[in-house]
């Protein structure tokens, strides 16, 4: 008994995988980081969903600037719904990172997808966001250190006082 009624060479009962990768996951605060969702074997008619989020390890919600989205079949960007299908062709996912005044080290977060009607094979994407966009070692929201010290500032009235400003 042959079980390919729709005649692609794949069983019909034969069901798809899906995984979860970062495209580009690294990026630098106010970037946009990129993921996505591929599917892999199974009948091309069986129907594979996702349920997918960030999950926070050192962000916040207010590291980022709107929600996680995938693009559609129209190539138009659309906040992630629970039970998204994966196309045969994966899911492009994207999450823009809000560019913030606040002081901060590396911040780390995943995309996940935490449930699936298939087969998961790897179920978290790292992501990072970058307080240095200049990779000079600073955070770009760094503020300057400002000193101030008595050069000659033990004088009698009406002298003139000395004093060094300086900045770190």
């Amino acid at each position: 008994i042959n079980d390919d009624a729709d005649g692609d060479g794949v069983s019909d009962d034969a069901q798809p995988t899906v995984a979860i990768t970062a495209v580009d996951g690294d990026v630098d605060e106010g970037e946009t980081a990129t993921f996505k969702v591929t599917r892999a074997g199974g009948d091309d008619d069986n129907t594979a969903t996702v349920n997918l989020s960030i999950h926070h390890t050192d962000t916040e919600a207010a590291d980022f600037d709107g929600n996680l989205q995938y693009k559609d079949a129209n190539g138009d960007w659309q906040d992630v719904t629970a039970n998204l299908e994966v196309p045969t062709t994966g899911l492009e996912l994207r999450v823009v990172t809000a560019d913030d005044t606040v002081v901060e080290d590396l911040e780390s977060f995943t995309v996940e997808i935490d449930s699936a009607n298939v087969t998961v094979t790897t179920a978290s994407a790292a992501g990072y966001i970058d307080d240095d966009a200049d990779d000079d070692g600073v955070s770009d929201d760094a503020q300057a250190t400002v000193a101030i010290e008595a050069v000659d500032g033990d004088v009698n009235e009406g002298e003139t006082a000395t004093f060094k400003v300086t900045r770190d």
